[in-house]
């Protein structure tokens, strides 16, 4: 099952020098594109970039995975 997931801007703090979210009035700022995580026909994770649709993200995370299941299957 592809999984579909939302990740947020990050900037470097000057001050710690580490990731820290980008804020706006409090809430993290999601990017611009979904992202998608599914298991290949070698049972390894894989992770992809999306589009800025959640609806298309899933379509195409949908559609790799049954690619892959069709390479294991032979």
């Amino acid at each position: 099952m592809a999984t579909v997931f939302r990740t947020y801007k990050t900037r470097l703090d000057p001050a710690t020098g580490k990731r820290v979210k980008v804020m706006d009035k409090g809430r993290p700022v999601p990017h611009v594109k979904w992202r998608f995580e599914f298991v290949d026909w070698q049972g390894r994770r894989r992770a992809g970039t999306g589009t800025g649709d959640k609806k298309e993200t899933e379509a195409l995370a949908t559609r790799l995975e049954a690619e892959a299941e069709a390479v294991r299957k032979g």
